[in-house]
């Protein structure tokens, strides 16, 4: 995922497990698994015309080694209370900014 987005790749992947936190939840890039419609449609889109947020997934994790030197420092605003239980309730939030475009 990383080097295809690097290269300039359309990604399309389904929205389980760790992709939709990995893309931002980026409904374009993102189909929902049991659909037979939703993937077609969406890969029509993106083998038509480059995405316009390529390149983000891969920016984003070209910092990770930074990040994960923040968490051991406990330094960066996004590093904050992660020391309870309550931990996971950050993965629901974009890691980093997409661009949206109105259709």
């Amino acid at each position: 995922m990383n080097e295809a987005d690097f290269l300039g790749c359309n990604l399309l992947f389904p929205a389980v497990r760790g992709f939709p936190e990995a893309f931002a939840h980026d409904p374009n890039r993102l189909y929902i698994p049991w659909s037979e419609d939703d993937p077609f449609n969406k890969l029509n889109l993106l083998l038509n015309e480059k995405h316009h947020n390529t390149g983000l997934v891969a920016e984003w994790n070209s910092k990770t080694i930074d990040r994960i030197f923040d968490v051991f420092l406990n330094t960066g605003s996004y590093v904050a209370d992660r020391n309870d239980s309550k931990y996971r309730r950050h993965q629901n939030h974009a890691k980093y900014q997409v661009v949206k475009i109105e259709e």
